[in-house]
């Protein structure tokens, strides 16, 4: 077997070539000489020796392998087992490091294409397909990444070396771990090496984190090593972990014909290219490699000038829940101002006319009764006590009971010539210039008007597996997705200062490509519950805190001590205060007030840092919590350390979390007593239902 190494920074691509195959993983720089023969030779536990090729493409008619995986996953067909050994190409350069992998075969051309930025913890892959041969073919199957022989430091899948860690997404619910041993998946070969082992998951429709988030991570703990995988997916997609010939390997991307309806036509000179998607490892656990994709999205950030110091936002939702008035901004407006808030969101209802409720959606016209003067009235009112004006879309889908799907019928996606009609819901052709143009008015021209300069974009129902318009239901969910995409791209373009807030029901687009066209994210739709605090620690392990929006809402039957519990859920990303805060108890305004204030001491913690542990225990059921959830996170210098603790469910429970030497306990916030004895922190939860706090540590 030959082997060919490709160095990107702290990480090495290895291509394997043998005979007429040439297979791919990753490991970190200086391990090459470590690679487990038996498992990079495709040698199982009874001497049969087989590869799977890492240049995976499927067409329509293609022969299938005898491996029992028909109507389960399209690798290993035809085409990929003639691609052979590719041509390669690989430049090195101060701004970063490329490498092109081309497969050639019955004139057509695969490129598997890997990029750096320098000094970036990841790289970033995606596939090419040219179809230089004589005919048109029809593609079912393109993945954007493939990274296979995990772990290769092993020779077989032992239990006691490997997890495989996915993020299962719900409905507030977000950012479950959920880590199986090999064999909990059968991951292991049969008695005679026969069949292919397979977990496939993802989701079709356009909410792509309704199930699962798209990442995963294989983590060999007896070698200290740690691979994990964040695809791009703003449509339908899928990800794969098989074991195959004595080896796990991963891959992903757009979703197939199998798992979401998908075909592409692709003519004589003609091309596709797949998303992008990030790979990375290192040594260290599965933190560690979490953090090193979160950091990556880090350094791509591009957000407006306003965005640099992380304002606190106030949302009205939670105090008017779909029925907001400008009389009530005007109550409110004061004590944000006090408080040192930097944005004022109006939430859904804005347009809601007498007798409806928020969700008739689709004809965007302000009702001036409740807003006098119109959203221009209110931007100027918001400006005049120095905070940014922000409002509520959700411009991609619309009522069927509004004027807009009554008067444009055929602006409607439809699936079997039909209009898609979810209850309240249907949606609007993004593929059709006059919806983009309609959309462009409604929205594009009305924040240009009133000088709003935030909007929270939100989604709050999924097209489904398919749409029509195009040689397959996928392909033409794909392209409806790639025109919503450029849309967004264009409200960019146009409104360069805004502030964009990515919603779907809070977190059903919690995705690379969908994240990089916001500031924020919404993080969940859990508003007020304790189970907030949970999920918003869980998924430090996928977005930067800094574009993480968290609610904070103080309800009106809060005390003090839950709105210290409140506020310190939401330290754990961005700050977004909700309910009514005028009129309220000394005390609970001074909860409010001291948490905005501790909020700004740790902030370019926030920004900049990397969370070292995340901890839970005794927490399963959302519903009923009665367990802790501790966090710790370091700033990007060393010099501070954040400490994060939640008791639900247990008052007065002691929690003890061991911290790095050198570092002195400078400030606590939130209704839990924090001591500190050496390296030890231990935090007291209050007498009282829910109890968090914060804690600031500095270098000594």
């Amino acid at each position: 077997m030959e082997y060919k190494f490709f160095g990107f920074g702290d990480m090495t691509v290895v291509y394997a070539l043998e005979a007429d195959t040439a297979v791919v993983t990753l490991v970190p720089a200086g391990t090459e000489g470590a690679l487990a023969e038996e498992k990079m030779n495709g040698i199982d536990p009874f001497g049969n020796k087989r590869l799977e090729p890492s240049m995976q493409v499927a067409l329509e008619g293609d022969a299938y392998p005898r491996e029992l995986s028909a109507g389960k996953t399209h690798r290993n067909m035809g085409l990929s087992r003639r691609f052979g050994i590719p041509w390669f190409s690989y430049e090195r350069g101060e701004e970063g490091t490329r490498l092109v992998a081309e497969f050639t075969s019955d004139g057509i051309v695969a490129r598997q294409v890997y990029t750096q930025r320098a000094g970036a913890p990841a790289i970033e892959t995606h596939c090419e397909v040219f179809n230089g041969s004589g005919r048109n073919i029809v593609l079912e199957s393109v993945p954007s990444f493939f990274l296979s022989r995990l772990s290769p430091f092993v020779r077989f899948n032992d239990e006691a070396d490997l997890r495989i860690h996915r993020l299962r997404n719900y409905w507030s619910a977000e950012g479950m771990l959920v880590s199986d041993f090999p064999s909990a998946l059968s991951m292991e070969d049969s008695w005679s090496g026969l069949g292919i082992r397979l977990e496939k998951f993802g989701q079709a429709g356009t909410m792509p984190a309704n199930g699962w988030l798209p990442w995963a991570a294989v983590e060999d703990r007896t070698h200290g090593c740690t691979w994990a995988v964040q695809s791009e997916a703003p449509a339908s997609w899928q990800m794969e972990i098989a074991n195959v010939y004595n080896g796990i390997s991963l891959c992903g991307g757009q979703a197939d014909f199998t798992f979401g309806h998908w075909k592409k036509e692709l003519g004589r000179g003609r091309s596709f290219a797949t998303h992008s998607a990030w790979l990375t490892v290192c040594r260290g656990g599965l933190e560690r490699a979490a953090q090193r994709l979160v950091h990556n999205a880090e350094g791509a950030l591009n957000v407006p000038p306003a965005e640099e110091d992380l304002p606190v936002i106030y949302n009205e939702y939670c105090n008017s829940w779909g029925r907001p008035e400008l009389s009530f901004v005007k109550e409110m407006l004061p004590v944000c101002k006090e408080l040192g808030i930097g944005y004022f969101v109006v939430d859904a209802g804005w347009y809601r006319e007498e007798g409806q409720g928020w969700n008739l959606i689709g004809d965007w016209k302000v009702n001036e009764e409740k807003f006098p003067g119109g959203l221009k009235e209110y931007a100027a009112l918001c400006a005049k006590y120095g905070l940014r004006a922000g409002i509520w879309f959700e411009f991609e889908n619309v009522s069927p009971a509004s004027r807009v799907a009554a008067e444009h019928p055929d602006w409607l996606l439809t699936y079997a010539g039909k209009p898609i009609v979810h209850d309240d819901r249907c949606m609007l052709d993004f593929r059709k210039e006059e919806v983009r143009a309609y959309v462009h008015e409604k929205v594009t021209r009305l924040l240009l008007e009133t000088g709003i300069r935030y909007i929270k974009c939100d989604y709050n129902e999924s097209v489904g597996i398919g749409v029509d318009g195009a040689e397959s239901l996928g392909e033409g969910l794909r392209r409806h997705a790639e025109a919503v995409l450029g849309f967004y791209r264009s409200l960019r373009e146009e409104v360069p200062d805004l502030v964009i807030e990515i919603c779907s029901s809070g977190g059903m687009r919690h995705e690379p490509l969908w994240s990089s066209l916001g500031s924020m994210s919404s993080f969940s739709d859990a508003h007020e519950g304790p189970e907030g605090a949970v999920i918003a620690c869980r998924l430090h392990r996928f977005l930067p805190p800094r574009k993480m929006q968290v609610w904070a809402a103080v309800k009106d039957d809060y005390d003090e001590n839950d709105t210290y519990f409140t506020l310190a859920k939401g330290m754990l990303g961005r700050l977004c205060l909700s309910g009514r805060l005028y009129g309220r108890t000394p005390a609970v305004m001074r909860a409010v007030r001291e948490g905005v204030a501790f909020y700004g001491r740790i902030k370019d913690v926030l920004r900049d840092g990397e969370t070292l542990r995340i901890r839970s225990d005794g927490i399963g059921y959302l519903r009923d919590i009665h367990g802790t959830q501790t966090l710790l996170r370091a700033s990007a210098d060393g010099k501070k350390l954040l400490w994060y603790c939640f008791a639900i469910g247990v008052p007065r429970r002691a929690v003890t979390e061991e911290v790095p030497e050198g570092y002195k306990l400078a400030a606590v916030y939130g209704n839990a007593a924090v001591t500190q004895n050496g390296n030890a922190l231990t935090a007291v939860a209050a007498d009282a239902r829910m109890a968090g706090a914060v804690a600031l540590l500095e270098k000594e």
